[in-house]
């Protein structure tokens, strides 16, 4: 028979408990100590120390006691008689929720959207393929010069001359300094676990304040808490360490372990499919209503996008180096809000995000996101912007560099891009901001044409800066077969630290880059490591098949999230950064496991942070049998409960079989020996 749920405690509830659980204990346990009160009045609850320990108490008073008195007394040894008017929040316990329709069907699919915006291949005629896409309504981001940055052919482009001072160079409050999160040192993140660090990296406080309270809403049974969200999330992670496993649910299968068929391991001693897929299908990632004048497209994940940028923002100081460029979040089905077609990108299909990353010790950490939402941008009635930017006297491409570099304005620091931000009123616009910018010119029709056609005779062991009246850099570094051309808002200098080498008629010159060339060099592919290590080997969005495309989104930022935790360990170790895969397999496993508390915290009996010996791990998981003379561990007295019969069996926690035996890691729960391999082998074996 199904034993009936716990009734939820609230002030005013009555309950019913043993005096000697209460504490204080001596004007109790003197006299009643074996007494049973039936009538406690419940008025509070807390975190109490109790047997020398923190513990979750609630707060109560005893009819015929004196009422001065407040006794405290662990959860666990409260039964709930008669339910309070209100609940605690953290014990409603929500009715079970009528299918919504079509979105849960969404949010819960193991599978992904697959119509594409037509059969096309860029293989073929690029021109033609990109005119098609366009015809259909689709976007498409091609490496053409911007129209706002092409110059009147008959437009002087002005006196060329040769700059004598750098801008930042000259600025006494200007320095190079490294990145760092504002509430750990490196030194401290040393000592941090994967959890720990990609907590440190997650936005936390939206999880705890917006999407859980919101999923709660929504989900049947019992309430999600942030320890269950961090399993649910783990066993996400944990699934994309291997690939071809399908079905989905495969990885809750009731078979044995097959090595050619099916999970290698099982995820049900971490969640059960049913509580794993509800979860999915109750999640949300906002707490706003929906506009009621205009459709926001974007409404389910604007929010999420602005607390992570918000996160970082606050928790995260960039280093004076950083990289601009796209980034892309694959999805197959054309009707997406802000779909876009990007031929260059080795994800070419899906949405567009503008993201920045810094660099330091070659392990960039991605801190600003931008989803880019094209022709789907909400509109008011009258043709404004329903989310209007600070910037919006800018063009286009100018309000987007402003967007993404406002946590940085007025510090003085360098951001390099590649030819898509080649706009000269972008460049001077953000050295107004107080941030310094370079970009890479890749065409000829947009400024500097005239300036480069002047030093095609020079020889390629030089390079020259150039400046009009304006303030604006042009560097140009002369090749045997082009010109690297790359303008910015400063650098004047030589970069000293390196010399470099050309065979030039034969014979050897050395030579040194400006500083401008020098950092376009380093930074280039900041951002594009950070993707590589998303999508490389195996991308979180791979095996996380949805139909939902906001779990998309979601996808998208924790998958950014692992790589910053990943690159943050590395640079506090002064390493290179791990393989992905190993360090989302320890977090994957820190995850399903973790002992994180209502608040955040963690308790006092932590995981193993890293992988035990062979002779720890079977001293902590071995299957033994119980005393004879015994029934069940009773594990508050800490000791087993004495039977008259002397092989007293018990039903195995997961399967129908009657055993005596447990794992030594938890004693009250009954485990048969096929259900202990399947328990050894998902606690410790898949690491």
């Amino acid at each position: 028979m199904a034993r009936s749920k716990r009734k939820p405690a609230g002030i005013g509830a009555i309950a019913s408990c043993k005096a000697k659980f209460f504490h204080p204990k001596k004007s109790l346990q003197e006299q009643y100590a074996k007494h049973t009160y039936d009538n406690v009045l419940i008025i509070g609850k807390g975190r109490h120390r109790i047997n020398h320990r923190e513990q979750d108490c609630y707060e109560c008073r005893i009819p015929d006691i004196d009422e001065s008195i407040t006794f405290k007394i662990v959860k666990s040894h409260v039964k709930v008689t008669q339910s309070p008017n209100e609940p605690f929040d953290d014990e409603v316990v929500n009715a079970p929720v009528a299918p919504s329709g079509n979105q849960d069907d969404l949010r819960g699919s193991t599978t992904n959207v697959s119509d594409r915006g037509g059969n096309y291949s860029f293989a073929d005629d690029r021109a033609e393929t990109i005119a098609a896409l366009r015809a259909q309504g689709i976007e498409v981001d091609d490496e053409d010069v911007l129209p706002e940055n092409i110059a009147p052919p008959s437009s002087a482009t002005g006196t060329w001359q040769k700059p004598n001072t750098c801008p930042r160079r000259s600025d006494p409050n200007v320095k190079n300094s490294a990145g760092n999160w504002k509430s750990k040192s490196w030194a401290v993140i040393r000592e941090m676990d994967n959890l720990s660090i990609f907590r440190m990296a997650m936005p936390e406080k939206f999880i705890q304040q917006v999407m859980i309270p919101e999923t709660n809403k929504h989900l049947e049974g019992e309430r999600l808490t942030l320890s269950e969200f961090y399993r649910w999330l783990g066993c996400r992670y944990f699934a994309a360490c291997f690939v071809g496993v399908s079905p989905f649910t495969a990885w809750w299968s009731s078979k044995e372990i097959d090595q050619f068929e099916g999970a290698p391991f099982r995820l049900n001693c971490v969640m059960s499919y049913s509580r794993f897929n509800a979860i999915d299908k109750a999640i949300r990632y906002t707490n706003v209503p929906p506009p009621t004048e205009f459709e926001d497209k974007f409404h389910d994940v604007r929010q999420m996008i602005d607390a992570f940028n918000q996160h970082y923002e606050d928790n995260y100081t960039p280093s004076w180096l950083s990289c601009l460029d796209e980034s892309m979040n694959t999805w197959l089905n054309k009707n997406c809000p802000g779909f876009m077609v990007v031929p260059r990108k080795p994800h070419p299909e899906g949405n567009e995000c503008h993201t920045i990353a810094d660099g330091d010790k070659n392990a960039p950490i991605m801190w600003r996101v931008k989803l880019q939402e094209g022709k789907d941008r909400p509109k008011l009635l009258n043709g404004k912007p329903a989310f209007p930017s600070q910037f919006e006297i800018y063009s286009k491409t100018a309000k987007l560099m402003l967007e993404m570099t406002k946590p940085i304005h007025g510090t003085g620091k360098v951001i390099s891009m590649d030819s898509g931000f080649c706009v000269t009123a972008g460049i001077l616009a953000m050295r107004d901001a107080g941030v310094y910018w370079q970009a890479l010119i890749k065409n000829e029709e947009g400024t500097g044409r005239s300036m480069c056609l002047a030093i095609t005779s020079t020889s390629a062991s030089r390079t020259r800066s150039w400046i009009d009246g304006k303030q604006f850099l042009i560097h140009c570094h002369k090749e045997e077969k082009y010109v690297c051309k790359v303008m910015s808002s400063h650098a004047l200098t030589e970069d000293t630290s390196k010399e470099a080498w050309r065979k030039v008629n034969g014979e050897w010159e050395s030579f040194k880059y400006t500083e401008a060339i020098t950092n376009h060099n380093k930074s280039k592919h900041w951002v594009d490591d950070v993707n590589n290590r998303r999508h490389a080997p195996i991308g979180l969005e791979d095996v996380w098949a949805t139909q939902w495309w906001p779990h998309r989104q979601f996808t998208f930022l924790c998958s950014v999230a692992e790589v910053n935790a990943n690159n943050s360990k590395a640079q506090a170790h002064d390493k290179p950064a791990e393989h992905q895969i190993a360090f989302r397999k320890q977090l994957a496993k820190e995850l399903m496991f973790n002992r994180i508390t209502e608040s955040g915290g963690v308790r006092n009996s932590p995981i193993r942070g890293r992988r035990a010996r062979e002779e720890d791990l079977r001293d902590e998981h071995r299957l033994v049998k119980k005393p004879k003379f015994t029934g069940r561990y009773d594990p508050t007295e800490k000791q087993w409960v004495t039977s008259k019969v002397e092989y007293l069996k018990q039903k195995c926690k997961t399967c129908p079989k009657e055993v005596r035996t447990y794992c030594l890691c938890s004693k009250a729960t009954p485990m048969c020996a096929d259900c202990f391999g399947k328990h050894y082998s998902c606690v410790d074996h898949a690491y």
